[in-house]
């Protein structure tokens, strides 16, 4: 649940996440050199999206089977660094990764906060006050929030135009961020 409102989070408030790291510096930075793209989008990777979804996690890769000289069992892990997502799940915790180095973290993630607050009590008064069970929250969640999610490369002309198709907010240039707010 806490994943899906999350992403209903980033789904929602889209311009305004990116809004709380835009500035002149990182605005010339993102979609380029490892930089995140000028898309708000979200990563999961393989092993929660299958969670999330509701289908059977991957197998983690024993290493021990590999390098016969480990004593222990270690598994590889499965979480994959798409250095392409501004808002990745990257083993047990979110990354917002759209900041720029020398940006302070206060703003973004006072956004951050704020927007998963509004989330989590819109859940609860559908849950006491709408009718729906938590089941039935996760279902329109999982509908609902397909759009934001983005598994491939985030540098891709091909991504921008199928962000704009699902809603997303695309940034174009830095002044047209704040006419558009």
């Amino acid at each position: 649940m806490f994943v899906l409102l999350t992403l209903n989070a980033i789904k929602r408030n889209n311009p305004l996440y990116f809004a709380a790291i835009a500035k002149p510096g990182n605005e010339v930075r993102l979609g380029g050199h490892e930089a995140p793209p000028r898309i708000i989008s979200a990563y999961l990777g393989q092993t929660v999206s299958n969670v999330v979804d509701g289908k059977p996690a991957p197998v983690k890769k024993n290493l021990r089977q590999e390098l016969f000289f480990l004593e222990e069992d270690i598994y590889q892990e499965d979480t994959d660094r798409n250095r392409t997502s501004p808002f990745a799940y990257t083993g047990h915790k979110f990354e917002f990764r759209a900041l720029g180095s020398s940006q302070n973290a206060a703003w973004p993630m006072a956004v951050i906060s704020a927007t998963l607050a509004k989330e989590f009590q819109d859940a609860e008064k559908k849950i006491r006050e709408g009718g729906y069970t938590i089941n039935s929250l996760i279902e329109e969640l999982l509908k609902d929030t397909q759009p934001i999610r983005f598994e491939d490369d985030g540098y891709s002309h091909e991504w921008a135009e199928e962000a704009k198709k699902r809603g997303l907010y695309v940034n174009e240039s830095f002044c047209e961020l704040y006419d558009r707010l």
